[in-house]
C-alpha cells in the first residue's frame, strides 16, 4: 500500500517537476492572454459605454476560465505518449492503471492552480483600485477555485480519450472546446441569458463552464445576480467526478490496461 501511494505521489510530483520548468513561458503567455483581454474590456470598451466595473467582472471571468486553454494543449500531449506507446512507461509502475491516470489529472490541476493563482496579482496591477484583492481571500473562493481546477484536469484528461490521431484536434476545438467557451457566461452573466430567453438560459446550464465561471464570480464579487455558489460548486464537483470516471474507463481500454 504504501509503495502505491508512494508511485502515486512521486507522479504527481514528477509532472510538477515537468511544469517548473515551463512555468515562466507559462505564465508570460498567461499574463498576455489577460493583460490584452482585460485591457480591452476593462478601459477601451469603457469608452464605447460598458460599464466602467465590467474589466473587474471581466477578470473574475478570466481566472475561472483560463484553464480551458490548456485543456487541449495538455490533452494532445497524453494523446501523443499512447499513440507512441510512451504511456507504457508508465503502465509498467507497481501501481494501478486507473491511479496513473488519476494522477496525471490531478498533476495537470495542481499545475493549473499554481498558474492561475500567479494571475490574480497581476489583476491587481491592471487594473490597481478597481480590484480589491480582499475579496479573493476566503473559503469560498478557495473551494471553488480548486474544484474549477480538477475539473479542467478531468476535462483534459476526458479530452485525451477522445483524441485518436492529430486529425481529431480540428473538430474537438471546434466542435467542443471553442462552444463551451463561448457559452460559459464568461462576457455576461447567466441571468442576463436567462431573460432574454428563458429557454436558451437553461440549454446553457448543461455546460459545466457556466458552473465555474458564476461559481467563482458569487465568491468574489457577491451571490447577487449570479447562480447560487453551492449549486455552481455541486455540480461542478460531480461534473469533474464523472469525467474523471468515464475518462479513466476509456483510457484504459484505449491502453489495454483493462
Amino acid at each position: 500500500m504504501n509503495k502505491s501511494w508512494n508511485c502515486f505521489l512521486a507522479l504527481i510530483g514528477k509532472e510538477i517537476f515537468l511544469f517548473s520548468k515551463e512555468i515562466r513561458n507559462k505564465v508570460i503567455d498567461s499574463s498576455i492572454l489577460l493583460l490584452t483581454s482585460v485591457a480591452v474590456f476593462g478601459y477601451f470598451m469603457s469608452f464605447s459605454g460598458l460599464n466602467p466595473n465590467y474589466g473587474v467582472f471581466f477578470f473574475v471571468s478570466s481566472i475561472a476560465s483560463f484553464g480551458i486553454y490548456e485543456v487541449l494543449w495538455k490533452a494532445t500531449v497524453l494523446a501523443q505518449d499512447i499513440m507512441d506507446k510512451k504511456i507504457q512507461n508508465y503502465l509498467v509502475l507497481p501501481l494501478k492503471a486507473s491511479f496513473i491516470f488519476l494522477a496525471i489529472a490531478l498533476s495537470w490541476s495542481l499545475t493549473l492552480l499554481l498558474q492561475m493563482s500567479i494571475l490574480i496579482p497581476i489583476g491587481k496591477l491592471i487594473l490597481f483600485n478597481k480590484l480589491q484583492l480582499s475579496n479573493f481571500i476566503s473559503m469560498r473562493f478557495f473551494l471553488i477555485f480548486f474544484v474549477s481546477n480538477v475539473f479542467y484536469g478531468a476535462f483534459a484528461l476526458w479530452i485525451a480519450s477522445l483524441i485518436r490521431d492529430l486529425r481529431s484536434l480540428s473538430w474537438i476545438g471546434a466542435r467542443v472546446i471553442t462552444p463551451l467557451l463561448m457559452f460559459s457566461c464568461y462576457y455576461y452573466t447567466w441571468q442576463s441569458v436567462h431573460t432574454i430567453s428563458p429557454s436558451l438560459g437553461y440549454l446553457q446550464l448543461c455546460n459545466p463552464l457556466v458552473y465555474a465561471v458564476e461559481g467563482t464570480r458569487a465568491a468574489v464579487l457577491g451571490q447577487q445576480g449570479f447562480i447560487n455558489y453551492w449549486i455552481c460548486l455541486g455540480i461542478l464537483s460531480i461534473t469533474t467526478t464523472l469525467l474523471l470516471v468515464s475518462a479513466i474507463h476509456r483510457l484504459k481500454k484505449r491502453t489495454h490496461a483493462i
